[in-house]
């Protein structure tokens, strides 16, 4: 004989949350308790979502297979907290891929960003595109004021951007978009710092002769050698 249990006291006067038996559902809804009846989901294969899944699945299988560096994807998520969203870079990505498909706009994807040759003026911008997009690469000194362009030259699959006329030792943030006729990828927002104004390392100044303690070869010409501190911009270097 199975004995059920009675309840005396009203269900919302103790501390309850879950599910009985399929029939209701405890909660807490803005520090209230609440009961509602369960709800057996409804068919999960209406054409509206199974269009939804059809624009999931190939920007699921761009972002992992599509070439996105670790460097180009933590520029999608540096997008997002520029943006102060509760979002990681793979929302922000899928958020404007799906777009593109839902207002038939084309997406050339852009990858493997690379800098390089940062000087105290400028610094080289490279990022690969399978076709010439017309990418306009877009940056400035403060992440939310990213106005500034620089026009990319495409060949052989990349686009290159020269930076020139920065300040010395100043973080800049950039982020690179096609913008030819119905076209509509970008990256993430990438960043870099400016040095001073170029290479630096010793040099060294004196007399030489073989037989001197740092000299270990054949014999040579006496001459002069160097010491000290350079920075290119110096009168001994271009």
């Amino acid at each position: 004989m199975v004995v059920l249990a009675k309840i005396t006291e009203g269900l919302l006067s103790v501390s309850v949350t879950g599910k009985i038996a399929d029939t209701l559902i405890f909660e807490k809804w803005k520090n209230q308790k609440v009961i509602k009846k369960y709800a057996k989901p409804k068919n999960p294969n209406t054409a509206k979502q199974q269009t939804q899944r059809s624009y999931m699945v190939p920007v699921i299988e761009a972002w992992h297979n599509d070439g996105y560096t670790i460097a180009d994807k933590e520029a999608w998520n540096y997008y997002a907290k520029v943006l102060k969203i509760n979002a990681t870079g793979y929302n922000m990505f899928t958020r404007f891929k799906i777009n593109a498909q839902k207002e038939a706009k084309t997406w050339a994807k852009l990858t493997n960003c690379q800098i390089s040759n940062i000087t105290g003026g400028g610094c080289i911008v490279t990022v690969d595109v399978p076709t010439d997009k017309t990418s306009v690469l877009f940056y400035g000194s403060s992440k939310v004021a990213i106005y500034k362009q620089v026009a990319g030259v495409f060949s052989s699959g990349h686009s290159t951007f020269l930076i020139s006329g920065l300040d010395e030792f100043t973080r800049y943030f950039f982020y690179v978009k096609n913008t030819s006729s119905g076209e509509v990828a970008r990256t993430g927002v990438f960043s870099f710092k400016t040095i001073t104004g170029g290479g630096f390392g010793w040099f060294v100044v004196g007399w030489f002769s073989y037989g001197d303690w740092f000299y270990d070869g054949p014999a040579l010409v006496p001459g002069w050698f160097i010491a000290g501190w350079f920075d290119v911009g110096g009168w001994f270097s271009n």
